[in-house]
């Protein structure tokens, strides 16, 4: 009974950390999706180190086997318990910070971790010749730590809580393993050396493209899912809950991996996916709920196809460290591929349909490995997947081709930006060049027309953030320009609104965001206000600023830092909110963009506002035919003035105040979904 509850919790424990720490790094580093991915990426790497320690330990002498793993375990106990160091944060090399903060933080009980399941399984193979079902009580256990974070813990704990909590259960680990360790010692030693048929070099890279590609499937769904709606550890918990699900039916048994049915259900949620970038495409897209049902779908199935040939293509228990090691390599892989490569060979997330179509090639090449068919044989399903991965693209391609002519292009750690020109309108003149981030509009400008100075999209003259200005301006007493302050810049569209004297700060985490608005767009530079730019994390330079004693001093402090349109959800805080009021003139007023397809934030503002003590009017716009959409703003302040003067046009709330505020140890975007 030991083996499985120490397998259980070692898995538990393994998995729970991964979201815990992602969540501790993702203020730091601007509320990224990516910070997830880099997160797993490190992850899967430390698995491989993990597995071949095993693969390495289990050629010892037996009875040394528990003597050098005890030694590991009290090396991993000193990194106890778990808290970052916030001198190594470096967004400006976010990767590569990511790395370092995780492995000198986590790095070694993660490890000690990572060798549990496939140690456990060697030493028990030693006594039931049949250690693999332990395999699928790992990934249980896995599945209920992730599951558990963001239901039972997330919202109950605050983070320090969490990691002391963590490390309490750590040691416990450490103590079962240890008595493991010792019992088994004599049952080790008369153990003979194991014993086995030869794994061909074929069979190898087999179980190392199975296991790359169901890794590939798991992160670039995960992106696809967190890029339009925020990086929070529910969407990092689905996919990966769902990744794992697979695994735990796969290697449970034979009977529940049959390819005449998962086949069918894998093609049909390639078609899902299909459909779901059509109807982008069509500008009719399917609501968020559907959505991750479809992802879900394509994830589900694909990866229940790569495990359940990785279950069929197991080997003899002798070479169970050799498997283990080559699973652990190729989901390593593919997160390199989606965290390093992917950002840098492709302009938009193909690396997703990449790895549907890679399933059911791989698919092809696993039966005719199995039943030795020559390659002839294997060509049709080939050319099928093949095939319905260029109609993905192109759907993709050409839901991006309906916005207008391709300006410019960059993708890195942030998302994917595209300008577009577009021409409007009954004259040739009119062309409106718009910023996409991701499938969102960040900013658009009329180009060569008198029109171009014009505030369009979600800032327009009648917007939440126009009707504030101008109500600065009317009840301002002092002479003298405003000075705003921005968080997110966009295509730099809010500096329209400038006026001799005025002063813009924009603060931007994408440098590209920043090179964009400068050489496509005219706003900043053609702005009659003085305008800079800052490039980092808003709140962190904020922060750096009130330690220096430099407060912004600000008229007024616009927060619109949507990536995509998910909300980096360290910037809708409490901790946030008291941060900004310290930079805000004595009069000073903060204006929050809510606009979103999917989440509805005035009744986090609303809770924000109360807590503060601050009155808050949402604002709401309607397209007026000349570029500006509908936008919903709010809008904190505590003057009396700019109250009187803007009730006549604020709109009713959308609902009541959340029940618990959002706070760094806590937010739920299940409280705000539409």
């Amino acid at each position: 009974m030991a083996y499985p509850v120490a397998v259980f919790l070692g898995a538990a424990l393994l998995f729970l950390v991964q979201p815990l720490m992602a969540r501790l790094l993702l203020p730091h580093y601007g509320g990224s999706a990516l910070v997830w991915t880099s997160c797993l990426f490190f992850f899967q790497t430390l698995l491989v180190g993990g597995y071949w320690y095993v693969h390495r330990l289990s050629r010892l002498a037996g009875a040394r086997q528990p003597l050098v793993h005890a030694a590991l375990m009290a090396v991993s106990l000193p990194f106890l318990p778990l808290a970052l160091d916030l001198d190594r944060v470096d967004p400006s090399r976010p990767v590569w910070s990511i790395t370092l903060q995780l492995a000198g933080v986590v790095g070694a009980p993660y490890l000690v971790l990572a060798a549990s399941s496939p140690l456990l399984q060697h030493w028990r193979g030693t006594e039931t010749g049949f250690p693999y079902r332990l395999f699928a009580v790992s990934n249980a256990g896995s599945l209920l730590g992730l599951a558990s974070y963001p239901f039972l813990i997330e919202p109950f704990l605050s983070l320090e809580t969490q990691t002391r909590l963590w490390s309490v259960g750590f040691v416990g680990y450490v103590i079962l393993m240890a008595a493991i360790g010792w019992s088994a010692r004599q049952r080790l030693l008369r153990a003979g050396a194991p014993t086995g048929p030869a794994v061909s070099a074929g069979l190898r890279g087999l179980w190392l493209s199975l296991a790359a590609c169901g890794s590939l499937v798991l992160l670039s769904t995960t992106s696809q899912m967190t890029r339009d709606v925020a990086a929070v550890p529910f969407l990092w918990v689905l996919p990966l809950g769902l990744y794992l699900s697979t695994f735990v039916v796969a290697f449970d048994h034979a009977r529940w991996y049959r390819r005449s049915v998962w086949t069918p259900a894998y093609v049909l949620g390639l078609g899902a996916v299909v459909l779901l970038y059509w109807r982008a495409g069509a500008d009719a897209p399917l609501g968020l709920p559907l959505q991750i049902g479809v992802y879900g779908l394509a994830l589900v199935t694909s990866c229940m196809v790569c495990h359940g040939e990785l279950a069929r293509l197991a080997p003899h228990p002798s070479r169970l460290t050799d498997f283990y090691l080559m699973v652990a390599a190729g989901g390593a892989l593919g997160g390199f591929l989606a965290s390093q490569v992917a950002p840098r060979v492709f302009i938009d997330t193909w690396e997703f349909p990449v790895a549907l179509v890679g399933t059911r090639v791989l698919l092809a090449v696993a039966v005719g490995y199995e039943e030795r068919r020559r390659w002839q044989a294997t060509w049709r399903p080939i050319v099928t997947a093949a095939v319905l991965g260029v109609a993905v693209v192109w759907l993709s391609v050409g839901a991006s081709d309906r916005r207008g002519e391709l300006v410019t292009a960059a993708r890195n750690f942030y998302g994917i930006l595209r300008v577009y020109d577009r021409d409007v309108g009954t004259r040739e003149s009119v062309v409106a060049r718009s910023l996409y981030h991701g499938s969102t509009v960040h900013g658009s400008q009329y180009v060569g027309d008198e029109l171009r100075a014009l505030p369009t999209t979600y800032y327009g003259i009648d917007s939440g953030v126009g009707l504030t200005i101008a109500a600065l301006r009317s009840v301002r007493e002092e002479p003298g320009g405003l000075r705003i302050g921005g968080i997110g810049l966009g295509a730099g569209t809010i500096a329209a609104h400038g006026r001799e004297a005025d002063h813009f700060c924009f603060y931007e985490i994408d440098p590209d965001v920043v090179r964009i608005a400068e050489e496509h767009f005219f706003y900043l530079a053609e702005s009659a206000a003085a305008v800079e730019t800052v490039v980092g994390d808003a709140r962190a330079l904020l922060d750096q600023e009130l330690s220096d004693g430099r407060p912004g001093r600000f008229d007024l402090l616009v927060v619109d830092a949507f990536s995509g349109d998910a909300i980096p959800v360290h910037l809708l805080t409490r901790e946030a909110f008291e941060l900004y009021v310290h930079h805000l003139a004595p009069s000073g007023t903060i204006a929050v963009h809510v606009s979103n397809r999917h989440l509805d934030l005035q009744p986090v503002l609303r809770r924000l506002a109360e807590t503060l003590g601050y009155d808050a009017l949402p604002l709401v716009s309607v397209d007026d035919g000349l570029g500006a959409f509908a936008a919903e703003w709010v809008v904190l302040t505590a003057d009396p003035r700019l109250v009187r003067s803007l009730a006549p046009v604020a709109a009713d709330w959308s609902g009541p105040a959340v029940d618990r505020i959002w706070t760094d140890d806590y937010s739920s975007v299940f409280t705000a979904l539409r």
